[in-house]
């Protein structure tokens, strides 16, 4: 009878350390367990990157040596880049003056779909041809060639490239390539003009397609009866 009571008494006190422990282990616990984060990983070893910029639109790169070439504007939204052509019909020396001249440019170009406006490279005693062209260049056949940079390009007796294309990309047949000027190498007044060409006497032409230094503005004097073409530039 006293070994039962012992081992009841056993029985009792076991659990009740039982009971005691696992209420001390419960006693700290908040209601709402979470579990703690895994530390993170090392990204630099074994992680890819999200970079933040992603989805934002990135600057546009400048242009290099590499990037298209556009033709530039003032800031009136103009061409700068300009084009010269010399006239694919030809006139006697009775222009109707410079402003004739001019007109007869700017009728060629419209035909032809260039657009722009338009002066002739010629002089009269007191306006010399350089200062009637106002563009400062640079200055391009139709077909693309450069034949001036600038107005230094234009004096200085050798042009990069021969006036020698029409407004229509054409070139005139070397027996009719003689063009109006009365203007020197240095885009000044040299005469005869035509008396300022009305068509009376005699006046100076060059020639579109001589390649000898000056020639092409500055070759002979020729009765204004001969019929001549006429170089127009871009303004």
């Amino acid at each position: 009878m006293m070994r039962r009571r012992n081992l009841a008494i056993a029985a009792l006190a076991s659990g009740a350390l039982a009971s005691a422990a696992l209420a001390c282990a419960t006693a700290d616990l908040p209601d709402d367990i979470t579990e703690t984060p895994l530390p993170e990983r090392n990204r630099a070893a074994d992680a890819t990157v999200v970079d933040s910029s992603v989805g934002v639109v990135p600057p546009p790169a400048e242009a290099g040596a590499d990037a298209p070439l556009v033709d530039a504007a003032d800031a009136d939204g103009a061409t700068t880049n300009l084009r010269v052509f010399v006239s694919s019909t030809t006139k006697t020396g009775n222009l109707g003056g410079v402003a004739g001249a001019d007109a007869f440019c700017n009728q060629l170009a419209t035909a032809a779909a260039l657009g722009g406006t338009y002066r002739a490279w010629l002089s009269v005693s007191g306006a010399d041809a350089i200062d009637h062209i106002t563009g400062s260049g640079p200055w391009y056949l139709v077909t693309g060639e450069l034949v001036a940079a600038d107005k230094a390009t234009l004096t200085s007796g050798v042009l990069t490239h021969l006036i020698d294309r029409t407004e229509k990309g054409v070139t005139p047949p070397l027996a009719e390539d003689r063009t109006w000027t009365a203007t020197g190498a240095n885009g000044r007044y040299v005469g005869p003009d035509c008396t300022s060409w009305t068509g009376a006497g005699s006046g100076l032409s060059g020639e579109a397609r001589n390649t000898n230094a000056n020639k092409w503005t500055d070759l002979l004097a020729e009765g204004c009866g001969q019929v001549n073409r006429v170089y127009c530039f871009e303004q």
